[in-house]
């Protein structure tokens, strides 16, 4: 096992310039619908920023979204929009893109992704701008090593954040909203350094980032080195610091340090509960299989009892929630990613009453109250 660094984090200090509101909660259309209302009502001058990994002008709805980005930037509104290279190394399916076989994108691609292109193209030609990060630095690169796999927006002062991507609307997801000037405007120096470096590893050099929003509220950036992530540090933490229960969202079981962590938990009298994708949803369904087999071996059998049939859409949200505490972002709280220096962004707070929302807005959307 290769343990995580935790010595690459820097704490940002923030200074509170303006009041917040509370906390509201969004699914994967609520999101998008939500980015497009605040940008179709968005002056000249009035910031966009919008960052995500997966991006897919398929769905009508993210058609919308990338017209009235199109249109705002051509009545002066500041719009920057960030993709990871990811978009352009793999296709659905997880089928090679241009971006795998070289490190510039061709002057010819396919029509899903000239389409995507096109899109951003249109961005910058309207007055706005747009960058692909974190581009591979070889060609038959690992796809999954080195990217960013942060989301968020930030119209105005109103901040977004969470698991929901530009693609595919049948997915489970959570975006948190809230009014907060301070985090606007440090996602706002952030993009500058981003749109300057075009790797957030290096333009946060390298170091994970852990900023206080408020007493009881934290940002945590991992910065995308291999093998260093407060933001699962952080989770183990959490888990470890469980006495009533934990309620856990996960794209697959999560498996390895979290698991053991998670029947640490229950062996201590927590009520843990995981819910997970049935194997079938993924590209790769027999390495779920394989791995929910081997986990089962030394795993409590209990921990798999809240595995998702095959009829749920699929499950992309990322929410941890304790007794002690909640995080809603876009880490999965597992090794995995860590391991391939994946960029991230997680929420903490110590407010219940954020994890009884989010876990009401996942209920709601699995259908489970």
């Amino acid at each position: 096992m290769v343990p995580t660094k935790t010595h690459q984090s820097k704490t940002a200090e923030l200074t509170q310039d303006g009041a917040t509101e509370g906390y509201e909660f969004y699914g994967r259309r609520e999101y998008i619908a939500e980015l497009v209302r605040r940008i179709n009502t968005a002056r000249p001058g009035d910031r966009v920023l919008l960052a995500t990994m997966a991006y897919d002008t398929d769905p009508p709805e993210i058609k919308e979204l990338i017209d009235s980005l199109q249109v705002a930037a051509a009545r002066g509104v500041r719009v920057h929009v960030f993709v990871d290279a990811f978009s352009f190394i793999v296709k659905s399916g997880l089928k090679p893109g241009p971006l795998f076989f070289a490190t510039k994108l061709p002057r010819r691609l396919s029509r899903s992704f000239t389409d995507r292109l096109v899109g951003l193209e249109k961005i910058q030609a309207n007055g706005g701008r747009y960058t692909i990060t974190n581009l591979p630095r070889r060609p038959f690169s690992t796809p999954f090593a080195g990217r960013s796999h942060i989301k968020f927006a930030a119209i105005n002062d109103y901040v977004l954040l969470g698991g929901c991507n530009l693609n595919a609307m049948d997915q489970v997801d959570l975006m948190i909203g809230q009014h907060n000037p301070m985090l606007a405007n440090w996602l706002d120096g952030f993009c500058e350094k981003l749109a300057s470096k075009r790797s957030v590893r290096l333009a946060l050099a390298e170091q994970d980032q852990v900023i206080p929003i408020d007493e009881a509220t934290t940002l945590l950036i991992d910065a995308g080195r291999p093998n260093q992530s407060v933001i699962l540090d952080r989770a183990l933490a959490l888990i470890d610091e469980a006495t009533e229960h934990i309620w856990l969202t996960c794209q697959y079981f999560p498996n390895d340090r979290t698991a053991r962590h998670l029947s640490l938990a229950l062996a201590r009298g927590v009520n843990v509960t995981i819910l997970y994708n049935h194997p079938s949803k993924h590209p790769f369904p027999l390495l779920h299989h394989l791995s929910i087999r081997a986990e089962k071996l030394r795993t409590p059998g209990v921990l798999f009892l809240s595995q998702l049939p095959k009829s749920h859409d699929f499950l992309h949200a990322k929410v941890l929630t304790t007794d002690k505490g909640t995080m809603i972002g876009s880490h999965n709280y597992v090794r995995a990613g860590v391991m391939f220096g994946t960029a991230e962004m997680t929420m903490l707070s110590r407010d219940p009453q954020v994890g009884d929302m989010a876990r009401r807005a996942i209920d709601r959307q699995l259908r489970l109250g």
